[in-house]
């Protein structure tokens, strides 16, 4: 049996209009959704973030399940 997916909740932040179409235009370079671009975007800082031991162990546990 495989593991399952981490359960995921919505987030909404505001951007400036040139900032959402900039990652727009990335994205669509890519082939991929703006959506699913700031998502690996996020992921990999918080990788960064844990790697380099930056966040409290309290805040560790939060970002784990990312």
């Amino acid at each position: 049996m495989g593991t399952q997916p981490a359960k995921t909740k919505p987030y909404t932040i505001r951007l400036t209009e040139n900032a959402a179409e900039e990652i727009a235009a990335i994205a669509d370079s890519r082939g991929i959704p703006a959506r699913t671009l700031v998502r690996v975007w996020i992921g990999e800082r918080l990788a960064e973030q844990r790697e380099n031991d930056i966040l409290s162990p309290s805040e560790q546990d939060v970002t784990r399940f990312a």
